[in-house]
């Protein structure tokens, strides 16, 4: 994709593309600011400054896993997500020679890109399929877990591209009726769906701070305490000697932080985003916008998957887009492509050319209905329609 998107400026811009990354929560910058300033020492220091880093960590830890219903003992700092998943993922597979692998067609690339590594290596990886929504084939998934007893099942309760919501208690039960291990990607799900509803039922968890409205740059990986993993890298004892190097202390007092807003705020902008996205969807019908919702009903609130049968190049449409200063994305930003079909979609049984013109539309805590109202004008005028003044 050209360069010449990056030509609007910054405060012009429409932001729907929630699902790659929040807007920083200025409520989180206190806390990140305060450690740089207060509790800036080494952790790992024995001295009275370096203590008080190390007890500052320590406090996070338990408010972010009170925060997901988590027990703080089995939660470790790290940098994002994707190296919680990869860690997770290399630390079993090298701890367990015959462990099998089980995922889907439809998760992120920090979750296929290891996989499919493992397999070249000559590892057993399979992938239970999903139904038209999107929904996991619970029948399939037992299939290939009785098949394959000593393996664990890496998926994410709610789709990064479509939302759709999995039945996190169902996979849990089918996955301890085969004697398996769950690792869930729970990127999209932490800001999204209530703990109750997924946390309990992992036997680890990966989660990335920037999906929470906090800076970039710090995530965590929450395993039950009698699961043992493989270092992937060799350093330092620190978070268990998993993740070693100096923890980032500012980044882990602002994931803290929004952890506790979350908390307190996610029923009510889940109602929220819910209204926003259903006044946008009815505002295309009024203008005549012709699109086809992906997503199924039950999908997370603030992430939607519309395709558009009238666009021709994908890629001069998503350009347009940003030159009118509207950021929204068609896959994770972790894909490097624009054009070409959405694999997720793929695997959901939509045909090739439909899903070659799809698009994600991720909101959030900051969204207004203009800006959802701004793609709407931008989407009838593109598709041929005159704007209203």
């Amino acid at each position: 994709m050209r360069d010449d998107r990056r030509r609007v400026p910054a405060g012009r811009t429409v932001y729907l593309d929630y699902c790659a990354t929040t807007p920083v929560d200025p409520r989180t910058l206190g806390a990140f600011e305060r450690a740089c300033r207060i509790d800036w020492a080494n952790p790992s220091s024995p001295h009275s400054r370096g203590l008080a880093a190390s007890d500052l960590v320590e406090e996070c830890r338990k408010k972010i896993a009170d925060a997901f219903g988590l027990e703080a003992s089995g939660l470790l700092f790290c940098s994002s997500a994707s190296e919680a998943l990869h860690a997770a993922i290399w630390g079993l597979a090298a701890r367990d020679k015959d462990l099998g692998f089980v995922t889907t067609g439809v998760e992120h690339a920090s979750v296929r890109a290891p996989l499919r590594m493992l397999r070249s290596l000559g590892r057993s990886v399979a992938e239970c399929p999903v139904d038209g929504t999107g929904a996991i084939d619970g029948n399939a998934l037992a299939g290939l877990l009785k098949n394959a007893p000593r393996s664990i099942f890496v998926y994410s309760p709610a789709n990064h591209e479509t939302g759709r919501i999995q039945d996190a208690a169902r996979i849990f039960e089918t996955a301890r009726g085969a004697g398996a291990l769950v690792l869930m990607d729970a990127a999209q799900a932490a800001p999204r769906l209530p703990p109750s509803t997924w946390a309990p039922f992992a036997d680890l968890v990966a989660i990335g701070s920037h999906k929470l409205y906090a800076p970039k740059g710090c995530g965590l990986l929450w395993k039950r305490k009698s699961l043992r993993l493989a270092r992937f890298r060799r350093g330092g004892t620190q978070e268990g000697g998993l993740f070693p190097g100096t923890e980032n202390v500012p980044g882990i007092a602002a994931f803290a932080e929004a952890a506790k807003l979350l908390q307190g705020s996610i029923a009510e902008e889940s109602r929220m985003l819910r209204v926003l996205e259903k006044d946008f969807l009815r505002d295309l019908g009024l203008k005549s916008v012709p699109f086809i919702e992906e997503s199924h009903e039950e999908h997370a609130a603030g992430v939607f998957c519309l395709s558009f049968p009238w666009i021709s190049d994908m890629e001069a449409f998503m350009l347009e887009l940003a030159r009118l200063g509207i950021c929204v994305s068609r896959f994770s930003a972790c894909s490097s492509r624009v054009d070409g079909p959405s694999r997720v979609l793929a695997a959901m049984g939509v045909d090739p050319i439909r899903s070659s013109r799809s698009m994600r539309i991720g909101i959030g805590r900051f969204t207004v209905r203009e800006d959802l109202f701004a793609l709407s004008r931008a989407l009838r005028r593109l598709a041929g329609e005159p704007t209203s003044p």
